[in-house]
């Protein structure tokens, strides 16, 4: 509980530091500083909690996925409206992997935390997000298995083992949300 609470403050803390102006002055107060802020505050609360509760129980809430979609097309229809593009896109693939395999690679609810991801960060930097989500995600299986085998402990993690794929998916957003990595560029 306590790395939840100090998590959402470096999240809000790494916000505000991002769209808070150098040149800040209170005779021209940006009211529309105040809305992105909110909003930006209200989609970290959101990943925090999916992510949380994707750990716990192998399941994104609906509620809290859907609440993120909408802050996040808010975002996008007042930013950048191309954005909403991105996320059908996003969402249509992990639809796909999640149609074909019935379920077994990743849930319906990755799917829907795509579409939100797409639209809150647009097709470059959404597919950067995923990019390092897979990777991510691949290591941390691969580790896992290994340091298992390792120890040879009688619970084994194997290539079938459910690992839940939210949080990676949450970690590849926010390092592309803070960083502006692309990883397109690596290449």
């Amino acid at each position: 509980y306590p790395l939840v609470e100090f998590m959402t403050a470096i999240l809000f803390l790494g916000v505000t530091w991002k769209f808070f102006p150098t040149n800040f002055s209170l005779t021209d107060f940006p009211y529309e500083l105040i809305f992105l802020l909110i909003i930006n505050w209200l989609v970290m609360s959101l990943l925090i909690i999916i992510a949380v509760y994707d750990l716990r129980h192998k399941i994104i809430p609906n509620g809290m996925v859907y609440a993120f979609i909408l802050a996040s097309a808010v975002l996008a229809w007042w930013q950048d409206p191309e954005r909403l593009l991105a996320g059908l896109y996003f969402f249509a693939f992990f639809a796909t992997l999640w149609l074909v395999s019935r379920g077994k690679w990743l849930g319906f609810g990755d799917a829907k935390l795509a579409l939100g991801i797409g639209f809150l960060l647009g097709a470059t930097a959404g597919l950067s997000a995923l990019t390092l989500a897979f990777w991510s995600g691949a290591i941390f299986g691969l580790a896992i298995i290994t340091l298992n085998r390792l120890r040879r402990r009688g619970e084994s993690f194997t290539i079938k083992s459910e690992i839940p794929f939210a949080p990676f998916l949450i970690f590849g957003l926010l390092i592309v949300f803070f960083f502006q990595i692309n990883v397109l560029q690596l290449f």
